[in-house]
C-alpha cells in the first residue's frame, strides 16, 4: 500500500498512449491519502478548490506550482475564479484518465498550500 510520503518522494513518469489508466479501487486508495481531492463524476480527473487572501497571492501559488509541474513534467489545469479561487485538476490526457502521477501532484500540490499559508 502506497503512503503520501511515498507519493510526495516520488517523480512523474512519462507514460505513452495506451498505457492503461489506474483501476477505480487503487485511484480511490491513492485519492484518501490526498486530502481535499475529488474525483470528477466519470473518474478520468481529481480537482481541488484553494481559497486565498487575494489576486496577488492566488497568482503567487500558481507560479510555485508551475515550477512542480515543469519539474515533474505533468501540468494541470487550472481556473482562477473571483481573483481569489484556485481550481486545479490533474488528469492524465495521454491515457485518457488517473494515472499515479495525478496522486504525486495532488500530493505535492497540498504540500505547497499548507506550506503557502
Amino acid at each position: 500500500m502506497t503512503t503520501l510520503q511515498e507519493l510526495l518522494d516520488d517523480h512523474c513518469q512519462n507514460l505513452q498512449s495506451g498505457a492503461k489508466a489506474l483501476p477505480p479501487p487503487e485511484a480511490e486508495a491513492l485519492l484518501a491519502l490526498t486530502t481535499g481531492w475529488e474525483q470528477n463524476e466519470d473518474g478520468t480527473a481529481i480537482e481541488k478548490r484553494m481559497r486565498f487572501e487575494g489576486f496577488s497571492d492566488a497568482v503567487r501559488f500558481l507560479s510555485r506550482l508551475a515550477s512542480i509541474a515543469d519539474d515533474q513534467d505533468h501540468h494541470p489545469d487550472v481556473h482562477l475564479i473571483r481573483y481569489r479561487w484556485l481550481t486545479i485538476e490533474f488528469s492524465t490526457h495521454s491515457i485518457g484518465g488517473l494515472s499515479r502521477n495525478d496522486f504525486i501532484m495532488a500530493a505535492k500540490t497540498n504540500e505547497l498550500y499548507d506550506a503557502f499559508g
